[in-house]
């Protein structure tokens, strides 16, 4: 057989299955559209993502898993982070395709407000990145939400990011526990105005926005907190009888034990009882502890 009667059979014969079953070559897809593994033209997002087009999996990608993946032909929760809406599951994981947990704060930028990963959810703020992104400067570790402070707001202990946040007579300093500074600053009265317990420690501080070093009235550093203080002046119960629910649950800051006869309640550790609130009398190193 003449050589230009083959090529012209094969021609004929790449011409005829491109009619069959969708099939087609690159160049003859619709605009827009490419051509799939088995031949047939898809319209391909990526190289992960098929978009409408469904048909190289072998059943329908809907409901929880809604995308096709064109390497294994199988359906999958996501192929980008993009797709995972769930702030405690904002990373698309390259081996299951399944959204999960987030690891670095770049798996949560795709989730508006919550641009900060804190223990696998994708949160507005930490007690890191408070200062940093908060307008306030501070980020209530409870819920991890940027807090708001309105002027002369905070009083004794409160925490404070500069002088006018505090009540009158009492600036904005840093603080310490057991040597290592705390990550906002907190209201402390001038030692000049006269101290009222519990706040009977004296600390030399410069405040916050830098002014010579004063006396402050203050608490001791060495074994309580202002967050375990304040438990204490709001009579907080420890019904779990643990020490971590009096103040700050990861610092040894606070104590749970029966306070003036009434039993798991907050306290805190005293040498005198100018640390403690007058009607908690300082005994056997806890206000309000047991008379024997």
């Amino acid at each position: 057989m003449p050589r230009f009667v083959q090529i012209t059979l094969v021609i004929v014969i790449l011409l005829a299955l491109g009619s069959i079953d969708g099939a087609c070559s690159g160049s003859g897809c619709p605009e827009g559209q490419s051509v799939a593994p088995d031949g047939r033209c898809i319209s391909v997002g990526d190289d992960l993502d098929l978009g409408d087009d469904k048909t190289l999996c072998a059943t329908p990608c809907t409901g929880a898993t809604p995308i096709c993946d064109a390497a294994t032909r199988t359906c999958r929760a996501c192929a980008r982070d993009s797709e995972c809406s769930e702030a405690d599951a904002s990373r698309c994981s390259t081996e299951s395709g399944a959204c999960v947990p987030c690891v670095l704060n770049a798996e949560c930028a795709h989730l508006p407000g919550l641009g900060v990963c804190s223990a696998g959810t994708c949160v507005e703020c930490d007690g890191a990145s408070g200062s940093e992104l908060c307008a306030s400067g501070l980020c209530d570790e409870t819920t991890r939400t940027c807090a708001t402070i309105a002027p002369s707001s905070r009083s004794a202990c409160g925490r404070c990011v500069r002088d006018q946040d505090c009540t009158v007579n009492h600036r904005c300093v840093p603080m310490n526990f057991q040597g290592q500074a705390r990550q906002t600053g907190y209201c402390l009265k001038e030692a000049a105005e006269g101290c009222e317990r519990p706040y009977g420690v004296l600390l030399s501080r410069t405040t916050m926005a830098g002014a010579p070093a004063a006396l402050f009235c203050g608490i001791n550093e060495e074994t309580t907190t202002c967050e375990s203080l304040q438990a204490l002046l709001d009579d907080q119960a420890c019904h779990g009888g643990t020490h971590p629910e009096c103040g700050v649950s990861t610092l040894d800051d606070g104590i749970c034990s029966t306070v003036n006869g009434f039993p798991n309640h907050c306290t805190v550790h005293c040498e005198t009882s100018k640390e403690c609130p007058s009607t908690l009398p300082c005994r056997r190193g806890l206000c309000g502890g047991p008379a024997f």
